[in-house]
């Protein structure tokens, strides 16, 4: 689901069809964004940039650099790092 804002039902609903979550900075920005993301099973969530919508990018390099800060931002709100779960879960769903 990229970009998810619905309400928690339909959030719970997503999970429970085997739903994928992607994440980006204005989530993580938030605060309404925050609670949804903590909500997401850590199995589930992806990241994106949603570059160039939402964030000018002029070299590849700083796409690696806002990925790794939403990361780092998930990885607060949970309170552990999940860099290599989330790895895990982008590589599951590009069938790597």
């Amino acid at each position: 689901m990229h970009w998810f804002t619905g309400k928690e039902s339909e959030l719970k609903r997503a999970i429970n069809l085997g739903c994928y979550f992607s994440v980006n900075s204005k989530m993580l920005d938030s605060s309404g964004g925050n609670r949804l993301i903590q909500k997401v099973p850590v199995n589930r969530i992806l990241v994106e940039t949603d570059a160039p919508f939402i964030k000018k990018i002029n070299h590849y390099q700083e796409i690696y650099k806002e990925l790794k800060q939403v990361i780092d931002g998930i990885s607060d709100l949970n309170n552990k790092d999940l860099y290599n779960v989330i790895c895990e879960n982008s590589e599951y769903v590009i069938g790597v």
